[in-house]
């Protein structure tokens, strides 16, 4: 998203009656005062560089309809991005005009993602719900789960081959002579990668919707075991949120009991290194003969 203000916006919405529409607009847009039960959602830019993920959690949130107007700049921009929205959630639509409130009737709310709204429930001290999604993750976990929770009830349509036009979120990672030495994920700063014990095997498992491509995982790998095979949009996230890298048979060092890959013998490394170093240190080598002097 071109600025995360969705979190504002969901709990914004879960103080108040969940509106039966919402409709998504361009900052652009001049929009009137839409009528009771809609919520005119004006970005902080245009549509064409929105995320899927948008939608996806005003209708996890209890939305029931969410519609989209046509940006006035560029049209072409909005129906590819549209198409593509509406491949994953087929129900996404657009309108030509937004609802307008006739003279007399109740009004909706118009909510400016650049700007703040309040919820007039929380002043008088009452319940605001629970969010259906953990406002505390960013905008990309947020959108994964709020398509998993769709999907989950047949609104959502999860293909790994058919991405949201939008930028990549994450990277897809590749292993191979992986050791389990554990640099990885120690080096990965959104906790994507994890070390399993699995029977007599460490499992190298890539959590595919925490990572941001940040690819330090590949740049510290002291094998160059790791490398990255593409990139991952929300819906691939969606589908395969989590998936095994790599598997290492392991043994237990008879010393220290370390779990160590099969490969590198009956003790780990640190106990080969103190076995054939009883003193701690190494020898260094001698310096080259000096001639002529």
């Amino acid at each position: 998203m071109p600025s995360d203000r969705s979190p504002d916006l969901l709990r914004w919405l879960g103080a108040i009656d969940p509106p039966e529409l919402a409709v998504i607009a361009c900052q652009s847009r001049d929009v009137p005062t839409p009528p009771a039960g809609v919520v005119v959602v004006r970005l902080t830019g245009c549509v064409t560089a929105e995320s899927l993920g948008l939608p996806a959690q005003l209708l996890a949130s209890g939305v029931r309809r969410v519609e989209v107007l046509p940006c006035d700049q560029d049209a072409d921009g909005h129906d590819r991005v549209l198409a593509s929205w509406s491949r994953a959630i087929p129900e996404l639509t657009t309108i030509a005009e937004p609802p307008h409130r006739r003279p007399g009737r109740r009004r909706g709310s118009v909510y400016d993602l650049a700007g703040t709204a309040f919820a007039r429930r929380s002043a008088f001290g009452l319940r605001v719900p629970s969010p259906a999604l953990d406002l505390d993750a960013d905008a990309e976990e947020r959108g994964v789960s709020a398509l998993r929770l769709l999907a989950d009830q047949g609104r959502a349509q999860l293909s790994p081959d058919d991405q949201p036009a939008s930028a990549p979120v994450g990277a897809r990672l590749l292993a191979d002579g992986c050791t389990a030495c554990g640099v990885c994920v120690r080096a990965c700063p959104h906790d994507a990668l994890e070390l399993i014990a699995d029977g007599d095997a460490l499992v190298l498992r890539h959590h595919a919707h925490l990572c941001r491509a940040d690819t330090a995982c590949v740049r510290l790998c002291p094998q160059q075991a790791l490398s990255v095979g593409g990139s991952s949009g929300l819906v691939q996230l969606a589908q395969q949120p989590e998936y095994d890298l790599a598997r290492v048979s392991t043994v237990a060092c008879p010393r220290c009991g370390t779990r160590h890959p099969r490969g590198e013998g009956a003790l780990c490394r640190p106990c080969a290194f103190r076995a054939e170093h009883a003193f701690g240190s190494v020898v260094p080598a001698s310096p080259p003969s000096q001639t002529g002097r």
